[in-house]
C-alpha cells in the first residue's frame, strides 16, 4: 500500500493505492497541502479496469497483458476525474501546446494526428512546447478564466509538464487534403467536445461536468481545422489562433 497527496489542476487529492511504485508516477505533482478529497484503489477496481481495457483495446496475439500498476493508474484517473467537476474541472482528451505563457488545445479522435500537429507547432515555433500530449485537465475559474492544467497522464510519447496556463483556444482537428481553419460557435462545437471530454456517469456528477464544459466553450475561442500533416498545416493554425490574440487585445 502507498498513501500520498498530489495537486492536480490546483486541487490537492489524497491517494491510497496498492502499488508503492505508483507514487513515482505522480512525482512531479506531490504536495503537502491538505487534501480536498480522497480516492482509494482496490483490487476490484483494478480488475474492472482490466475488463474495460480488454473490451476496448483487444490485445493482439503475443502482446503482453496490461500490468496491474498501469491498470491502477487508469483506475486512479477514473476516480479522480469523477470528482473533479465538483471543483470546476474536467478531464479532456487532447494535446495542449504552450506558447508565450498561453495554452492552445487540439482535440480529435485517436489516430487523427493531434500529437503530430502540436509537434509541428514546436518545430515551427522554437519557443513552443507541449504542456500535455493526451489527457489534460481543463479548469473553469469563478472569474471566467479557463485554464489548461498539466497531468501525469501524457500519452505514449510522455509529452508534458506540471504547469497551469490560461487556455486561449480549442481547435477541433480533422484530416483533409488541404489546410484550412475557421472559427466555430459553441453550438457548432459542443457535440464534438462532449465526445472528447470525460463525463462521469450518474446525473449527480454528469450535470456538473456538462456545466463546466459549457463554461469552457463560452470562455475560449473555438476553431475547426482541416489539415494534412505537412508543416504548412501548423502555419495555417498558428496564423489564425495566435494572430487573434493580438487582434482582440489579449496578447
Amino acid at each position: 500500500m502507498a498513501e500520498f497527496t498530489v495537486a492536480l489542476a490546483g486541487i490537492p487529492i489524497r491517494i491510497v493505492c496498492l502499488f508503492p511504485e505508483t507514487r513515482a508516477y505522480f512525482k512531479d505533482y506531490l504536495t503537502d497541502a491538505e487534501p480536498s478529497f480522497s480516492v482509494e484503489i482496490s483490487a476490484e477496481a483494478i480488475e474492472a479496469e482490466r475488463r474495460y481495457s480488454d473490451e476496448k483495446y483487444a490485445l493482439e496475439p503475443g502482446e503482453k497483458p496490461w500490468s496491474k500498476r498501469y491498470l491502477e493508474s487508469l483506475a486512479l484517473l477514473r476516480q479522480i476525474a469523477d470528482r473533479m467537476p465538483e471543483y470546476g474541472v474536467i478531464l479532456f482528451h487532447g494535446s495542449v501546446i504552450a506558447v508565450d505563457g498561453k495554452a492552445y488545445l487540439f482535440t480529435a479522435p485517436s489516430g487523427t494526428g493531434k500529437t503530430t500537429h502540436t509537434r509541428l507547432w514546436t518545430e515551427t515555433l522554437p519557443r513552443a512546447y507541449i504542456l500535455n500530449g493526451d489527457k489534460p485537465f481543463l479548469k473553469a475559474e469563478p472569474d471566467g478564466r479557463i485554464l489548461a492544467c498539466g497531468a501525469p497522464w501524457r500519452g505514449k510519447e510522455q509529452y508534458g509538464r506540471n504547469e497551469i496556463l490560461p487556455l486561449e483556444a480549442i481547435c477541433l482537428l480533422e484530416r483533409d487534403e488541404t489546410n484550412h481553419i475557421q472559427a466555430v460557435s459553441p453550438k457548432e462545437a459542443i457535440s464534438t467536445l462532449l465526445r472528447q471530454a470525460y463525463v462521469p456517469a450518474g446525473a449527480d456528477r454528469m450535470i456538473p461536468a456538462i456545466g463546466v464544459l459549457d463554461r469552457i466553450c463560452r470562455g475560449v475561442r473555438l476553431y475547426r481545422l482541416g489539415c494534412n500533416m505537412d508543416p504548412e498545416a501548423a502555419q495555417v493554425s498558428i496564423r489564425a489562433m495566435i494572430r487573434s490574440d493580438t487582434e482582440d487585445g489579449r496578447a
